[in-house]
């Protein structure tokens, strides 16, 4: 066997600033209800109002399930909504169209 050229490993670090749980997360886009809920299969989320919205009634959102389980909500790439898992090793599967 040849040795390797270089001996520096070819992995780079990955960026603080990307979110790994969203690229690798089960995404839905959805519109949220007139009571601030959003749902996708038999998970309800409720998102709080916070500083830049009282309300996102009728907003476009993207809801993302992790790939631990957990669930959480994005409107224009920014986490409003945020609900922990309750069983992490449970099997994670994607919805049905």
């Amino acid at each position: 066997a040849l040795s390797p050229v270089e001996t520096d490993s070819a992995y780079r670090p990955v960026p603080a600033k990307l979110d790994l749980n969203v690229i690798f997360s089960f995404q839905y886009s959805r519109i949220v209800a007139n009571d601030n809920t959003v749902r996708a299969g038999a998970t309800t989320v409720q998102i709080p109002a916070n500083t830049e919205r009282s309300s996102y009634a009728k907003a476009k959102i993207l809801f993302c399930v992790g790939i631990d389980g957990s669930t959480f909500v994005l409107h224009n790439g920014c986490r409003i909504a945020y609900v922990p898992s309750k069983n992490p090793k449970a099997d994670i599967r994607a919805e049905k169209r």
